[in-house]
């Protein structure tokens, strides 16, 4: 996420030299000052309800603009704002207002909490924790703050830290919020029953919630039964998020991605251009550029995937490394852009993103220590286990490789528009006598 900085520059007010003293060499320019706020109070058109909001909250700003409070709400109605229209750029509104609100009092939690928000959807979690841990020492008895911890912890791969944090959180508000993290959690622990009830319980408290929380709540119960290759349920929780909010971005995914699965091409492309059109993302192009030229329209194919071979244009390196690793395109690029996800983040899938990039660059051995990090919950995730089983091949290790490669392709035949190709090859290889 690129956050765009508003400033004034400073003018520079010159001296009339004496004629019979050399002139004075000119001033360096200063830095350009940034007034927080600013972004904040930009102008937002449009008339929807969330439109409404932040122009009353800035109205109130524009009031009193010495009150923390008012800042606080304004930056929550940025937060809501940037959700609804699943726009990346619009949280640095929200930050802007957060900063102003912190400026005039440090350690404001509302404002403390949008930062932490701000900091998780521009995926920089070691910030997120350092926030989220004044958050719960400020107040350890709000839920809020151990829940942004627990995503912080997740996020960086501490996952027994994040299960406490969860607990912690549900203990004193069991309601949707945690009811989402416990069941995410309970998935990436191979727990998949587990996670689906725990979904149901969320579900059964989103009455009243806005659009975009019911789609958002839809599109993840959508991804596990696709994940375990249950298409008929997957299409029906996706399009229940389509109906609430036609527009959402995860939903239109899910459901293009079924419908590919069910054969239905025209009818896939049309949902993931709808999808990219909502919200810019990598996987999506990427499965976009493969149904163009699955579909004959090489033009069309080749001018997304000269986009996505600029991985610099996007904000998440872990999708440039896999869209590069996959399709075995620049594969020294594709490491490094791996290894910078892995810093920042260090879970699970930044372990499986790494292995499989040093994979493709002819580096099995140091790809195997990282797939065993990748695979230690277990996680049902079919991309995990065709990549496991390729480094296995790759190590000449047989018996694993064609344990993993089964497990991928049990999980979902078609996870994936490239791979699963490629995943079915080297499985044939494997079984022939």
């Amino acid at each position: 996420m690129r956050v765009v900085l508003y400033s004034i520059v400073l003018g520079i007010c010159g001296c009339n030299a004496s004629p019979t003293t050399p002139a004075a060499s000119p001033p360096k320019p200063t830095a350009p000052a940034v007034t927080l706020g600013n972004a904040a109070l930009e102008t937002l058109p449009g008339d929807a309800p969330v439109d409404v909001s932040v122009r009353d909250a800035q109205a109130l700003v524009r009031t009193l603009p010495g009150e923390v409070d008012r800042w606080v709400a304004l930056g929550e109605a940025w937060v809501r704002k940037a959700r609804d229209a699943q726009s990346e750029n619009l949280y640095g509104r929200a930050e802007d207002a957060a900063k102003k609100a912190l400026a005039l009092q440090p350690g404001a939690r509302g404002a403390l909490r949008i930062r932490a928000l701000v900091h998780r959807n521009a995926h920089r979690f070691a910030d997120m924790k350092t926030v989220a841990d004044q958050l719960v020492k400020l107040d350890p008895k709000d839920p809020d703050g151990w829940g942004l911890l627990g995503d912080a912890q997740l996020e960086l791969g501490a996952y027994d830290a994040a299960a406490e944090s969860y607990q912690n959180m549900i203990d004193r508000r069991p309601a949707l919020p945690a009811f989402t993290r416990i069941a995410w959690l309970r998935w990436l622990n191979d727990d998949v029953e587990g996670a689906l009830e725990m979904w149901e319980s969320a579900g059964a408290g989103t009455t009243g919630a806005a659009p975009e929380t019911r789609a958002w709540l839809a599109s993840e119960i959508g991804e596990v039964f696709w994940l375990k290759g249950d298409l008929v349920t997957a299409e029906i929780a996706f399009s229940k998020g389509l109906v609430v909010k036609p527009d959402h971005g995860p939903c239109l995914f899910g459901r293009g991605r079924v419908r590919w699965a069910q054969g239905d091409l025209p009818g896939a492309i049309a949902d993931l251009k709808a999808s990219v059109a909502a919200r810019r993302s990598e996987p999506v192009f990427a499965w976009l550029a493969a149904l163009h030229r699955a579909a004959g329209d090489t033009a069309q194919a080749a001018r997304i995937e000269a986009m996505l071979a600029t991985p610099e244009d996007f904000d998440d390196p872990r999708s440039a490394a896999l869209y590069l690793a996959t399709r075995r395109l620049s594969p020294g690029r594709a490491v490094e852009l791996a290894e910078v996800d892995m810093k920042a983040r260090g879970d699970l899938f930044a372990e499986d993103a790494l292995a499989f990039a040093l994979l493709r660059a002819g580096r099995p051995g140091e790809a195997a220590k990282h797939m065993a990090n990748a695979l230690r919950l277990q996680t049902p995730h079919p991309m995990l286990w065709a990549h496991a089983g390729l480094i296995a091949l790759a190590q000449g290790d047989k018996p694993n490789a064609k344990a993993h490669l089964q497990k991928a392709l049990a999980l979902n035949p078609k996870f994936d528009p490239v791979l699963a190709p490629e995943i079915q090859g080297a499985l044939a290889g494997l079984e022939a006598p």
